[in-house]
């Protein structure tokens, strides 16, 4: 077992480029259309792969759509996982922890809009979701034993839902946005602000808690 509690042996859908490439294509139709506007024929024609071949790696379109959503949430506890190997000052290991769920938020830009509309609609993924973010969230919570304190305002549980809610709200309203605020949301130099805010936000959780622990 991995250092995450997920194996890393790669499974035959893994290494099969076929498989990826209907994942691939069941991601993009999932953050469109949401689980319930994607029939197998849908995702045939946009992998251009004929359907039998779909039920032949994955059994059936529940369980397509929730290898689609396992395969997220494994790469995601990976990413954060080895962000969690860093060493350092708190504000060095937090900043580390907000750069690896913002690498991995900007390379997988669907993740987001496909988690919150399962769970807006209360879709039969929402006990797998639910799983995976808990062992996210267990996994920031043992990192930063000892970083941030287990309750009150600057507690562990906080500190998670601040840094999921601004990257993945971005995410998602960026592009509605996009003419109100007159530049590209997606361009390079954004990106860059948006990360330098968002390191604004945790430095300020950080310098509170320094000042509290030196009694200030």
């Amino acid at each position: 077992m991995s250092q995450d509690g997920l194996t890393r042996t790669k499974t035959p859908i893994e290494t099969s480029a076929r498989a990826l490439q209907i994942l691939r294509a069941a991601d993009e139709l999932l953050a469109e259309r949401g689980h319930d506007g994607v029939s197998m024929r849908d995702v045939a024609q946009r992998a251009g792969v004929n359907k039998a071949l779909i039920f032949y790696y994955f059994g059936s379109r529940s369980k397509l759509f929730e290898k689609v959503l396992e395969r997220y949430f494994r790469n995601h506890a990976r990413a954060l996982a080895r962000a969690f190997n860093a060493t350092g000052d708190v504000r060095t290991r937090v900043h580390h922890a907000v750069d690896t769920y913002l690498d991995f938020v900007e390379k997988n830009d669907l993740f987001s809009r496909l988690v919150q509309q399962e769970i807006a609609r209360q879709e039969p993924q929402l006990p797998l979701i639910r799983d995976n973010l808990r062992t996210l969230f267990e996994m920031m919570r043992e990192e930063l034993d000892g970083v941030l304190p287990s309750e009150g305002a600057l507690a562990v549980r906080h500190f998670f839902m601040t840094l999921a809610s601004v990257t993945i709200h971005c995410s998602t309203y960026a592009e509605a946005l996009a003419d109100a605020w007159g530049v590209d949301p997606y361009s390079d130099q954004a990106r860059r602000e948006r990360r330098e805010h968002i390191r604004w936000l945790t430095d300020t959780v950080v310098d509170r808690l320094v000042t509290e622990r030196a009694g200030g």
